[in-house]
């Protein structure tokens, strides 16, 4: 009788006994910074001249008084709807990992469908914002795995190392939002590359999967 190959501690913690990433999660994950660049570069070529990319957020191009604000908006649920897609096709990341990217995904969709007036600020977009810019903050630290077998782009100190690049952006950003004349540029700056790094880990996963 054929011997049944014995699964390790750490694959069994894990979960990336014959698991990885789904083919489609590479298609969501690569989407997502796309969807999101091509979005605020579509949606600001429709603004007046006034508008400047530098100093006002993304926000300001799926609020009440943009021109044609569905752009942004429609950009701004796509993204949330691909991070969605990715979290439910990263079966080699614990279920923690997963939950914090549909967390993101779910408050980026919520936030988009609550624009901006044309004069103040509406307390349930702001909120929505911090928590979606939150969770994808740390959302590298709950990735990170000293597992067998994984990848060593997301170990625990690979992990943390971006989760401290992506803290220090954030910081930034707020740092601006407080009258800075570089509000927008931080922030594209900030959600571009934070954007794309679960295309980085879905392809580490693939890539390491038996």
């Amino acid at each position: 009788m054929e011997a049944i190959p014995r699964t390790t501690e750490h694959e069994a913690v894990s979960g990336v006994v014959g698991a990885g990433a789904a083919r489609w999660a590479t298609i969501s994950s690569a989407a997502a910074p796309v969807l999101l660049v091509g979005g605020w570069l579509a949606a600001g070529s429709r603004q007046p001249p006034a508008y400047s990319p530098v100093r006002q957020s993304i926000s300001v191009l799926s609020g009440d008084a943009a021109t044609d604000q569905w752009v942004m908006t429609t950009a701004l649920i796509a993204v949330g709807i691909c991070q969605l897609v990715t979290a439910a096709g990263l079966y080699g990341v614990r279920p923690a990992a997963r939950i914090v990217l549909a967390a993101s995904g779910l408050a980026g969709i919520a936030m988009a469908m609550i624009p901006q007036p044309e004069v103040g600020s509406i307390p349930a977009h702001v909120a929505l914002a911090v928590i979606g810019a939150i969770t994808i903050t740390l959302w590298p630290a709950f990735v990170g795995s000293r597992a067998y077998r994984w990848p060593s782009v997301l170990s625990v100190p690979a992990s943390t190392v971006v989760t401290l690049v992506f803290v220090v952006l954030t910081v930034w950003v707020l740092v601006e939002a407080q009258g800075g004349a570089n509000f927008g540029l931080s922030e594209r700056i900030c959600t571009g590359i934070e954007s794309t790094w679960p295309f980085l880990v879905v392809l580490a996963l693939r890539r390491s999967a038996p």
